[in-house]
């Protein structure tokens, strides 16, 4: 079982937020936790407030859309934006969610691309840009004859 703790930096003991999620984002001053749930609906983000507080549904992801298991998002710095890469047909891209309600929006689009976004995205520290580790897959079938003589 996977679980969410707060540890502080200066040292001391740990203390256990909750056990049921997988993957989170805290708002800037801690208020807020954004997380996904490891035992229920896949691809359901649930909202704490406070971060150990009774969770509420925040968004709902098609599970084939999730390109890793679990699945990593990022925070804006100034708490405004849930980003996260998803798949879209044979490319991942990245969008994100306004935290305040309203559709998700598309921040890259690399069209028919076999692109994979390997591991979560991360915001710069002004929000202007977003950082990703981007691979381009290719694949050829490859007949090899003459191996097992």
């Amino acid at each position: 079982m996977t679980c969410i703790e707060r540890v502080p930096t200066e040292g001391g003991p740990a203390v256990r937020l909750r056990c049921e999620a997988a993957n989170m984002a805290v708002s800037s001053d801690g208020s807020t936790i954004y997380f996904a749930v490891q035992s229920s609906r896949p691809g359901e983000i649930r909202k704490a407030q406070p971060e150990n507080g009774s969770p509420q549904p925040f968004a709902y992801i098609a599970p084939s859309r999730i390109p890793f298991v679990p699945q990593g998002y990022a925070l804006s710095p100034d708490d405004h934006w849930l980003a996260m890469p998803l798949k879209d047909a044979g490319t991942t891209n990245i969008w994100a969610i306004p935290t305040d309600g309203g559709p998700m929006r598309q921040f890259t689009d690399f069209g028919q691309r076999p692109t994979l976004i390997a591991r979560q995205v991360s915001w710069s520290p002004d929000g202007k840009f977003i950082y990703a580790a981007v691979v381009e897959t290719d694949a050829d079938i490859v007949l090899l004859d003459g191996l097992l003589q």
